[in-house]
């Protein structure tokens, strides 16, 4: 193990696999210490934001969609919390979406179970769940972009069906997209219709933070995709521009050509966010290391119930 954060009396541990295992305060456990923390934060009237949320921020997405809604419905609003692209909640033909909690300290809160047949198979499924936010210029990216989110699935579809589920969408023909190879889980994005075999597999029911970057003035290494990480795990080409189309954005689908809520990804995402500029290295490490970092504010507090239970502690040992 090892420890990356020591606050007072608080060491928040992290597992060399780069996941938080515990948040110890002298002793405490992680599942107690986050209890400790929401109550806390209630009582104390103190207000605890993701150190995630404020990382992303700082680099001035175009639009950052978190989930935090506890349910939804057919045609409720998804924000933006830029504010720029609101999207609205598509569901139908028996899909769903459903809140779950992120374990991920650095972000929390909730993230988007979408359950969708949409495209499994064939291509045709009926059972769709997905997000759609209106075209608009400001997501029509041409010599620089990025894609970023975190996704948990355990899709697999070993039928040769090739649908290849979305995590993001907007036309990937002439556009961008952030996609699965449905057999075997691998990350394949695409940028103006090219599409990258990265060899990364996202489908172990673990939650990883996917990136694409592109820069179309970088030549030769215009295509950067990160997972879990700020060094690639694939570097390719393409000269662009990207050419701006007139389809929504969608996640978790795509929808185009008169297409709606086809080739759906069943499982999690949280925190989607795209820019207007290609991240660097540096940016990316930094968002997936926020991820496992509480905010300030947290760790305050994970101090406060450190030396409480401290206290308690010894007050019962004194009483026996």
């Amino acid at each position: 193990m090892k420890t990356i954060i020591t606050a007072m009396k608080t060491i928040i541990i992290r597992e060399q696999n780069g996941d938080f295992r515990r948040a110890v305060c002298r002793g405490v456990a992680r599942p107690v210490a986050a209890a400790l923390v929401t109550g806390l934060a209630a009582t104390s009237g103190l207000a605890v934001a993701a150190n995630y949320s404020l990382t992303v921020l700082a680099d001035n997405p175009v639009s950052y969609w978190q989930f935090e809604d506890a349910s939804v419905n057919d045609s409720d609003p998804a924000a933006d919390t830029q504010g720029n692209n609101p999207g609205t909640y598509r569901i139908s033909g028996g899909g769903s979406i459903t809140s779950a909690p992120n374990p991920l300290i650095g972000i929390g809160g909730n993230a988007a179970q979408f359950s969708s047949s949409a495209g499994l198979g064939d291509n045709t499924g009926s059972a769709r769940a997905y997000v759609e936010a209106a075209d608009s210029a400001s997501l029509d990216f041409t010599n620089a972009m990025t894609m970023e989110a975190w996704v948990n699935t355990t899709y697999n579809d070993t039928t040769g069906a090739a649908f290849f589920p979305r995590i993001m969408d907007k036309r990937f023909d002439t556009g961008y997209g952030l996609y699965m190879n449905e057999d075997g889980g691998e990350l394949f994005p695409y940028v103006g219709g090219a599409g990258f075999a990265t060899g990364s597999i996202i489908n172990d029911g673990q939650w990883h933070h996917v990136v694409l970057t592109y820069d179309t003035f970088s030549v030769g290494t215009e295509v950067n995709i990160y997972v879990d990480g700020g060094v690639p795990v694939f570097t390719g080409s393409y000269t662009g521009p990207l050419t701006p189309n007139t389809e929504p954005f969608a996640i978790a689908s795509e929808v185009f050509g008169g297409v709606t809520g086809n080739t759906g990804f069943p499982g999690l995402i949280d925190e989607v966010a795209v820019y207007n500029t290609a991240l660097l290295p540096g940016q990316v490490q930094a968002h997936y290391d926020a991820a496992f970092v509480p905010e300030p504010g947290a760790m305050a507090l994970l101090a406060i119930a450190g030396l409480g239970l401290a206290g308690f502690t010894r007050r019962r040992r004194m009483s026996w």
